[in-house]
């Protein structure tokens, strides 16, 4: 799982190293604004976005869900495009948190799987919560679950750190996770 916030280069050459060893690679658009470049994209195996890195990312709005499945598509178009330009089968998944409204996860053929937040009696602090549920999602994507098991787990764990105060002390249990998903 790769992030934005070390330098360009380093993302690229770690991907591209990964690819070749047929390790998935998952990128957090999170951190730096710069542009993502093909040369990263085509290594990715997983992108994970918010709806503004989203917008960013495709140059398109995202204010409504179906601009949000447009903006998704076209940067999977971008992906394979790239992908295919240098005689590789890309195989991107779009990964994006919507806040509230959930998560929702673009498959390399098209399909969308919608998650929808699970509820919370008070919402204390989401400082971190798109980082846990990168990460939650990205554990379960790594132990082979089914997609929906992984935003399920991923909503789970993000439900469970919006109801604690800071960023690091919010991070929840893995037992944690696992009982607020057989509560919801």
């Amino acid at each position: 799982m790769l992030q934005r916030e070390v330098p360009q280069r380093i993302n690229i050459a770690v991907a591209a190293a990964a690819q070749a060893h047929g390790v998935p690679v998952v990128l957090d658009m999170g951190g730096e604004d710069l542009a993502m470049p093909d040369e990263l994209l085509k290594s990715l195996t997983l992108l994970s976005a918010n709806e503004t890195e989203l917008a960013r990312l495709a140059g398109a709005p995202t204010d409504t869900d179906a601009q949000v499945r447009e903006a998704a598509l076209a940067v999977q178009a971008r992906a394979n495009a790239s992908a295919g330009a240098q005689g590789q089968a890309q195989k991107l998944h779009v990964l994006l948190t919507l806040g509230s409204r959930g998560a929702l996860l673009l498959l390399p053929d098209g399909q969308f799987l919608q998650q929808a937040a699970l509820p919370v009696p008070r919402v204390v602090d989401t400082t971190g919560a798109g980082d846990c549920f990168r990460g939650a999602f990205t554990a379960a994507y790594l132990e082979r679950k089914p997609w929906a098991e992984c935003l399920r787990f991923a909503s789970a764990a993000a439900a469970l750190c919006i109801q604690t105060k800071g960023a690091m002390p919010s991070m929840p249990r893995r037992d944690d996770i696992a009982l607020a998903q057989l509560l919801s």
